[in-house]
């Protein structure tokens, strides 16, 4: 589409997302291993967007409070899309492109959330809020399952150290490692959660269950300082479920 609005930032603006979140188009290097063009593009661009669209002397300029307005809601365009290229939560790591394009987006959240931007930019409730976003982070990691290659490990560590930025509730991630039932959202995608025609234990069957307790190991083993972190950094979200779990035990391994 056209450029957003904003004034005459609204060309700069636009160029910065793009960069951001598609570095490609700005004739990137996706081809590399290590991407590193891709990465410090984003970074740059991330860094050069937060004083654009942070809170401050904005709102009292009003050509500036133009440009702050017209960077946010470009962001949040493009994040709250939902389309394949720019939904990190769609991304799939179990092909090769899917693996490439969920590096190639990675970088561009990463880069939003070491500004401090991420957070900012997504709505608290509705279908694009950074929480049911961090859900669907977690999910498409563990995807990935036993057997994830070093390719994998690393792009699905970027979504999970994304996902535990953006606030994923406790119990879910402990849902996911301990294999048991994934709470419902309508966001999520259902392939944790199989329609197998087998003995049922609960809300799904015995073969589903089986393939939980084992996703949720291999999660543990792909990104176990990742999930030791975010019970540390969050011991008291994390210490009752556990206890509750120790306590009362229930499904999952």
């Amino acid at each position: 589409g056209g450029a957003p609005p904003g004034g005459g930032g609204g060309g700069l603006t636009r160029l910065l997302c793009l960069a951001t979140l598609a570095p490609e188009t700005l004739g990137a290097d996706v081809t590399g291993g290590r991407l590193d063009d891709v990465n410090q593009l984003a970074g740059a661009a991330a860094r050069m967007l937060q004083p654009m669209v942070a809170e401050g002397i904005a709102r009292t300029i009003p050509r500036v409070a133009a440009t702050r307005r017209g960077a946010r809601e470009s962001l949040w365009r493009l994040l709250s899309s939902r389309s394949d290229r720019f939904d990190l939560g769609s991304a799939d790591l179990r092909t090769a492109r899917g693996l490439t394009a969920a590096r190639q987006l990675s970088a561009g959240y990463r880069a939003l959330a070491n500004v401090n931007l991420l957070r900012q930019l997504l709505p608290t409730e509705g279908p694009v809020s950074r929480g049911r976003l961090a859900r669907r982070l977690l999910l498409a990691a563990a995807e990935i399952g036993p057997g994830a290659t070093p390719g994998q490990r690393v792009s699905g560590k970027v979504l999970v150290t994304v996902g535990v930025h953006l606030g994923v509730p406790a119990d879910f991630l402990i849902a996911i490692v301990l294999g048991d039932e994934i709470p419902d959202d309508d966001t999520s995608r259902d392939s944790l959660e199989g329609s197998h025609a087998t003995s049922r234990v609960g809300g799904r069957s015995a073969k589903d269950a089986e393939e939980a307790a084992a996703r949720g190991e291999a999660f543990l083993q792909n990104f176990p300082k990742d999930v030791a972190g975010a019970c540390r950094w969050n011991f008291g979200k994390y210490a009752k479920p556990l206890v509750d779990r120790v306590v009362n035990g229930g499904p999952g391994r």
